[in-house]
């Protein structure tokens, strides 16, 4: 009877300790994904190869932002730190994909002017590029912040990349299609028609002939993946995205568990699409909740050569 009563206690006793364990387990879980996880810096470093780099553009490096969401959980600290790291790098060319801001954060002038200094810091060979995203949108100050970063607007738009003596690269941008998918067919048909009209001629051999106006390498800036099904993306080498946070929140063996509108089919960091390739950064900040897990901020460093 004794022995039955003390094994009954000893139950107990290990239930209790059981059940203590998994609350500091997950107060603990908690606290690291708000407070630690949320911190630091990442560098994911690509390599993008192509034959045409070989004369002007081998060694060539391009750096993506995304998904900041300012104030969120990345301050001003954060935000130094970020542009300390960008220029240690030493990149040609930085790109923002979208949600500089967040849409549920109220922005004062000076928080705006504290951004745009930190940005206008980032120093680069070339340009510094900028699409919005779904949450930038609802932000009248985007442009105006983007134009005193220094970033060149890139919404619905392309550019010429040149790198000493020979062909450019072309860089083209969307805005968020969030709430205009259909519109998606609409706003890439400049970026098409500029991209056929810009194509090299042909020799007798089959060679292509680049000139000084004939890009050798097309590279498409989106904020949600999901929406290059919309479009004919075997016209770009290379399409770089964010939105999808890679599901923000990271489980083992499942993967990210916060999908997104735009970020369902396409939330991996990288995809080899026939030949296009396509590049999603896991981004900075937090969305709707501000936590992370097994996914610490990040930037995206591409290394193009030969």
């Amino acid at each position: 009877m004794r022995s039955s009563h003390k094994k009954k206690k000893s139950m107990i006793k290990n239930f209790i300790i059981f059940f203590l364990v998994l609350i500091l387990l997950g107060v603990g879980t908690v606290l690291y994904s708000r407070f630690i996880a949320t911190k630091g810096l990442q560098i994911h470093e690509y390599k993008i190869q192509n034959k045409l780099f070989e004369k002007n553009f081998h060694g060539f490096k391009i750096i993506h932002v995304t998904d900041i969401h300012y104030l969120t959980t990345v301050d001003q600290n954060d935000l130094k730190n970020l542009v300390k790291k960008i220029n240690q790098l030493k990149p040609d060319v930085v790109v923002l994909t979208g949600d500089l801001l967040d849409e549920d954060i109220e922005y004062d002038n000076q928080e705006l002017e504290i951004l745009e200094t930190e940005l206008s810091k980032i120093e680069v060979t070339t340009n510094k590029y900028a699409i919005s995203g779904d949450e930038d949108d609802k932000k009248t100050e985007w442009e105006t912040v983007i134009k005193n970063s220094n970033f060149i607007n890139l919404n619905n738009s392309s550019d010429f990349i040149y790198n000493g003596y020979g062909s450019p690269i072309m860089i083209s941008g969307l805005s968020s299609n969030i709430k205009e998918k259909d519109m998606i067919t609409t706003k890439i048909k400049p970026i098409e028609d500029k991209i056929d009209a810009t194509l090299p001629t042909v020799d007798q051999n089959g060679n292509r002939l680049y000139g000084i106006n004939n890009p050798i390498y097309q590279v498409l800036l989106i904020h949600e993946p999901d929406y290059i099904d919309e479009i004919n993306y075997h016209k770009f080498q290379l399409i770089l995205a964010g939105h999808s946070m890679n599901g923000q929140i990271q489980l083992p063996g499942i993967g990210g568990i916060m999908k997104k509108k735009g970020a369902t089919k396409y939330t991996e960091p990288s995809y080899d699409l026939e030949g296009t390739k396509l590049m999603i950064s896991n981004g900075l900040g937090t969305s709707n909740i501000p936590y992370r897990f097994l996914n610490k901020p990040s930037i995206n460093l591409y290394r193009l050569t030969k």
